[in-house]
């Protein structure tokens, strides 16, 4: 999809063949540069094929950013319509075409995943909920 900027980030020993010129790769980014990167996203592509629940989901939701991905842990993209999940190369390109082409559809994804993260993954519901388990550890000691 030579029409596309794709931007990869990450960090571990990649072994990249020549990327097309489209494609850049900038290594491990945290903070401000990933923020920055999430708010100029028209979609993020986990290209991950295991892993527990994604952060780059939460991520992605906070910047109303479509989730495409290779890995749908109990279908949370799928029944939330947060994105599309992909098993191919083929269907990967197909979503990303779609959500590029559409962008009422890319605007609805992208409310969907942002009240999906708000309401799913607060950081006020999610502290209280750890506080709560500490004290009851404590107690319990």
């Amino acid at each position: 999809m030579p029409q596309y900027t794709f931007i990869m980030v990450g960090r571990g020993r990649y072994k990249l063949p020549k990327l097309p010129k489209n494609v850049k790769f900038l290594g491990f980014k945290t903070g401000e540069a990933l923020r920055s990167l999430y708010e100029k996203a028209a979609i993020f592509l986990n290209t991950s094929l295991i892993e527990g629940f994604p952060n780059t989901l939460i991520e992605a939701g906070m910047y109303y950013t479509p989730y495409v991905t290779f890995y749908d842990p109990d279908d949370v993209v799928k029944r939330y319509e947060l994105g599309f999940h992909v098993n191919s190369i083929g269907e990967a390109v197909q979503s990303i075409k779609e959500l590029m082409q559409n962008p009422v559809l890319r605007r609805k994804i992208g409310t969907n995943i942002r009240r999906y993260v708000e309401k799913n993954h607060n950081i006020e519901k999610t502290v209280e909920a750890y506080e709560s388990l500490f004290r009851e550890l404590l107690d319990k000691a």
